[in-house]
């Protein structure tokens, strides 16, 4: 009789085996479990960072906003501001204009002014000095030269001039009772220009005339030079109290009464200098002689000369202090 082996053993170890199993995996989903309420509970922890960020931006897109809001109406304000602002320089500007106009006018009317009643006279140069000259003689015999019928009576003053540097010849100053009588012996001196040597006033020397200048008209003289040495003009001369420039040989003779006409003549709006009356020190000894009227001997080259007895130092500048013999 053959034995059946027993299956008490094996199916015994089977169970034990199972019941391991099962343990294994409750463990496991125990531990799932745990592990998804983590990760919930992490979820939530974000949710809620999430909810605290969005609400965040949505104050600073206030704020900015409101931001915008207040840099446009400050950008609006500053705008119309500006607009008022430029209307106010326009109207500024139109006003400074105006008053440079009339300051320019006011400068012209005290130049005429100025030099009408104070530079009225004639400057004479190259007469030798003496401590005991007598200058209504020296006049006379100036007059006698040139055919000039003088009377004394018609002298308003005759004066030699003060100045700051040594010349040998200090200027005389001639002044008549009017302007008629002035131009007329300034005519006869002119006809006779570059001849008038008189050796009974000293050694010989050539005597020279010039019409007298105010420091105005000295300033803007000097500034129409400097135009002519730069070749923006080629004429410049100084007639009966006028400074008058001309462009080219067949162009009008213009009037200088500012430094605006100077400005115009060369091109430019304004010119930044203007006179100041605070003393001139310039040497204007190489400036020309020929300050003539007569447009032929202005068509010449314009010789520049130098005294032989000294320099022609402030020939044309404005007087200084003077001692006066009034007729």
């Amino acid at each position: 009789m053959n034995k059946q082996p027993s299956s008490v053993g094996p199916s015994g170890g089977t169970a034990s085996a199972s019941g391991g199993g099962l343990d294994s995996v409750a463990s496991i989903l125990a531990r799932l479990e745990q592990g998804m309420t983590n990760i919930s509970t992490e979820l939530g922890t974000i949710k809620i960072e999430l909810q605290s960020v969005k609400t965040e931006n949505q104050n600073i897109s206030t704020s900015i906003d409101l931001f915008r809001k207040e840099v446009k109406e400050s950008v609006d304000s500053l705008k119309c501001n500006l607009r008022k602002a430029n209307k106010q320089i326009v109207s500024l500007q139109k006003e400074l204009t105006e008053a440079k106009i009339q300051l320019l006018n006011l400068q012209s009317s005290f130049n005429y002014t100025q030099q009408i009643v104070h530079y009225d006279g004639l400057r004479i140069l190259n007469v030798n000095y003496n401590s005991d000259e007598d200058l209504l003689n020296i006049v006379k015999q100036i007059a006698d030269f040139i055919d000039f019928n003088l009377d004394l009576s018609s002298i308003k003053s005759v004066y030699r001039l003060k100045t700051n540097t040594k010349l040998h010849y200090p200027p005389i100053i001639l002044k008549f009772v009017n302007l008629q009588l002035k131009n007329k012996f300034f005519q006869l001196y002119k006809a006779k220009k570059g001849t008038l040597c008189l050796d009974s006033l000293g050694k010989s020397s050539t005597i020279r005339i010039f019409e007298e200048m105010s420091p105005s008209n000295y300033f803007l003289y000097k500034k129409a030079r400097e135009l002519k040495l730069n070749k923006v003009i080629k004429y410049v001369w100084f007639s009966r109290g006028r400074v008058l420039v001309r462009k080219e040989d067949n162009s009008p003779a213009a009037v200088i009464k500012s430094i605006a006409d100077l400005a115009n003549i060369k091109g430019e709006r304004e010119m930044v200098e203007v006179y100041s009356d605070d003393g001139d020190d310039t040497d204007v000894s190489s400036l020309t002689s020929r300050i003539s009227t007569d447009s032929k001997k202005r068509r010449r080259d314009q010789k520049h000369f130098t005294s032989q007895r000294g320099s022609l130092d402030n020939f044309l500048k404005p007087r200084s202090q003077a001692l006066e013999l009034q007729k």
